[in-house]
């Protein structure tokens, strides 16, 4: 059974969705505020997916997102009452949010998007990239690290990925300085019926990029190639 958090403070909503949710396998807990979410996270065993309403009394969540991601790499959806511009939904992408859904939105297809991220985010389902209990790859000083999904220098410093940004790294990296199509990196991302409009790839890309710059090296980078895909230069040595 799928383990799903929610953090929602409408009661009645949450309690009506959490049962039609377990109708579908979902076995939902409900939390009615992000500090309690947050300590439970970093605590105890953590579930597969996260869902969060974007308001939480008057906080946006989406400025909550890095907190999250601090402990948690696994699934985040955005599900919100109200009707936000195209740019809240990129904004949300940007900060490492998985989807970003709509109330209003049929809950069976609320149900066909939260299975959807669980195929392109949850380790177990994805075929793409490497499995959990793969062995760590040295690149340098640096390690793509599956069990934690992040790449770890012998310092001890992390890039801080999410699993998603991990995989797409990860796949790249399986064929430094060799181009990997766009369609192939569209179907890691959006799953076996890549959507060709979808901007979840171009988006992961920028997160990608902004990331490596940590490394400190202008050599390290994710370049585009025109009418083809993309190439990932390697790991400083």
């Amino acid at each position: 059974m799928t383990t799903l958090w929610m953090i929602e403070d409408n009661q009645a909503f949450a309690e009506s969705f959490s049962e039609y949710l377990g109708n579908y396998g979902f076995m939902v807990e409900v939390f009615s505020e992000i500090d309690e979410f947050l300590t439970r996270l970093a605590t105890t065993e953590q579930p597969d997916i996260v869902i969060l309403d974007r308001l939480i009394g008057s906080e946006d969540m989406l400025t909550r997102i890095q907190d999250i991601r601090l402990h948690f790499q696994g699934a985040v959806v955005i599900l919100t009452g109200s009707t936000p511009e195209m740019t809240d939904r990129v904004v949300g992408l940007e900060l490492g949010t998985d989807d970003f859904l709509f109330k209003t939105t049929p809950p069976r297809e609320i149900v066909a998007h939260l299975r959807a991220v669980m195929r392109r985010v949850a380790p177990a389902a994805a075929h793409h990239g490497p499995m959990p209990d793969a062995p760590a790859r040295a690149v340098g000083k640096w390690q793509l690290d599956s069990k934690v999904f992040d790449v770890i220098s012998t310092d001890g410093d992390r890039l801080g990925l999410t699993a998603m940004q991990f995989r797409l790294l990860a796949l790249l990296a399986d064929h430094t300085g060799e181009i990997v199509s766009r369609d192939d990196l569209q179907q890691l991302v959006n799953g076996r019926l890549a959507d060709p409009l979808s901007r979840n790839l171009d988006v992961l890309i920028s997160q990608l990029r902004h990331k490596l710059q940590k490394l400190d090296d202008p050599n390290c980078q994710v370049r585009a190639i025109r009418g083809s895909g993309y190439v990932f230069s390697g790991f400083p040595a």
